[in-house]
């Protein structure tokens, strides 16, 4: 390539550069608030995390919570079965 090409080539590359450093339009800077909305419409006592409260979950029976608990931190998935390959069946038809 001459240096007339070679100059037209670097002053594209440098436009386009430039180009990927323009400011955000409108969308790109609202983009994902819909989904921030939804999930602060979600929360009931936003400031519970900042001021948890002490005292125990109200109205539970302490038994069949106890046995929920250890049902669900025996019942977890072992390590050896995660690598196990998926099967998915799709449609009625017959074996």
């Amino acid at each position: 390539m001459n240096t007339k090409n070679m100059a037209v080539l670097a002053l594209v590359a440098s436009m386009m550069t430039a180009v990927g450093c323009a400011s955000s339009s409108r969308t790109e800077i609202e983009y994902g608030k819909a989904v921030k909305q939804v999930t602060a419409a979600q929360v009931y006592d936003p400031s519970a995390a900042a001021n948890p409260d002490p005292a125990a979950v109200l109205g539970g029976d302490p038994d069949r919570l106890n046995n929920s608990l250890e049902g669900y931190r025996k019942e977890g998935t072992s390590p050896s079965s995660v690598g196990d390959p998926i099967t998915v069946n799709i449609g009625g038809g017959k074996n």
